[in-house]
């Protein structure tokens, strides 16, 4: 195994392990929201547990999507290779989010409550992101990333 080769399949499997546990924080959030709900209903005050779960899982899913810029880039020089890192990887995450984000609003419609609209977008990306993450993990040892010639 080579340099190039061994490096990106450490970046690989650094980036799928951000992949789960951002998008786990964000499962996780929604346990904290279900454990502060109000008695007279309604969503709950805003907490620090809850805002540094949405932080860093976002900051982790946005650093995540690396791991398929380092698949795309492999032989590309590191400095290349890490500049494009910073700035597709946090698209990736956004763009995925924000599809996301349309489709449950499209679905919850105008009648919704207030836990779909606000929090099924952030429920079901983390979950994408924890399953996606998972299952780069599983693979990592029976793929061999390709070096070129």
């Amino acid at each position: 195994m080579n340099a190039t080769d061994r490096t990106t399949r450490t970046w690989i499997t650094a980036a799928a392990a951000a992949a789960v546990t951002g998008g786990l924080c964000w499962v996780a959030k929604q346990g904290v929201i279900a454990a502060s709900l109000p008695s007279t209903g309604g969503p709950p005050p805003e907490s620090l547990p809850i805002g540094v779960l949405y932080l860093t899982g976002a900051a982790l899913m946005a650093v995540s999507g690396s791991g398929l810029v380092a698949r795309v880039t492999v032989g590309w020089t590191m400095v290349l290779r890490v500049a494009i890192a910073l700035v597709v990887s946090p698209l990736i995450f956004w763009g995925i989010y924000t599809l996301v984000d349309m489709i449950v609003d499209a679905v919850a419609g105008p009648d919704a409550g207030w836990w779909w609209p606000g929090e099924g977008a952030i429920l079901l990306t983390g979950l994408l992101f924890a399953s996606a993450g998972g299952v780069a993990l599983v693979r990592r040892r029976t793929a061999a990333v390709p070096v070129p010639s």
